[in-house]
């Protein structure tokens, strides 16, 4: 039986593990609904996503989805998980880095606030000086992951734990593609360059095309041609 995952396009976790299913190749069905709906709350006492089905297994939680996809991918040869104990913890790293600090000051501090004050129509000065603080945060978190970034000596042409795709890149990329879309991704240009370079190589991979549809980034770029 196909697996299915409940969540919404839009969702950074949530493109996180289609990300995954897209690159092992998995075959999966996306059932669709925001956090705290009807649906969400019938798979998830919390009312959050994504959930992972598989028959009658219901899995909550991100990092339990990764440890369930990891084990139904554990016979294959093409796996999310590097060879040796310090590529693991670096990988458990980046994704903490990617589940709390970054998700927290430029997702739930600036791209939703953001959102939510251009859905009102208040003027960009406006929305600036209500993000300056926000954004003396997100300075700060980006810094350190730049210094994150080059202690790791990521190659120029890498991925961020090693020659192939992670879990650290597909939990870092959909909170940084979300931040690339607003006004404020110069501050990424600025602050972490080397983070700018990863961007921009893994939003030219097939799977990031093939979960684009639906994310914040394409709502932004919709609106934005719809405005010319």
């Amino acid at each position: 039986m196909t697996l299915i995952i409940v969540g919404a396009k839009i969702s950074t976790f949530t493109r996180t593990i289609r990300l995954a299913l897209e690159h092992l190749n998995i075959p999966y069905e996306l059932l669709e609904t925001l956090p705290h709906e009807e649906l969400a709350y019938k798979y998830n006492a919390f009312g959050k996503i994504p959930t992972l089905t598989d028959n009658d297994l219901v899995v909550n939680e991100t990092l339990a989805i990764r440890r369930y996809i990891d084990h139904i991918n554990e016979h294959h040869t093409k796996s999310l998980e590097p060879e040796g104990i310090q590529k693991l913890l670096q990988v458990d790293q980046w994704v903490s880095i990617a589940s709390d600090y970054a998700f927290r000051e430029l997702i739930l501090a600036i791209s939703k606030p953001r959102q939510g004050m251009e859905g009102k129509g208040q003027c960009e000065a406006d929305i600036q000086a209500s993000l300056k603080n926000c954004l003396d945060r997100a300075r700060v978190v980006l810094r350190a992951i730049e210094q994150h970034l080059v202690s790791g000596k990521v190659q120029e042409n890498g991925w961020l734990c090693g020659s192939s795709i992670t879990w650290a890149d597909l939990f870092m990329f959909p909170v940084f593609a979300d931040f690339a879309s607003l006004p404020e991704r110069k501050l990424m240009q600025q602050e972490s360059p080397q983070l700018w370079k990863w961007y921009q190589r893994f939003a030219k991979t097939d799977i990031a095309a093939k979960t684009f549809q639906g994310t914040v980034a394409d709502q932004r770029k919709e609106s934005h041609q719809s405005s010319l």
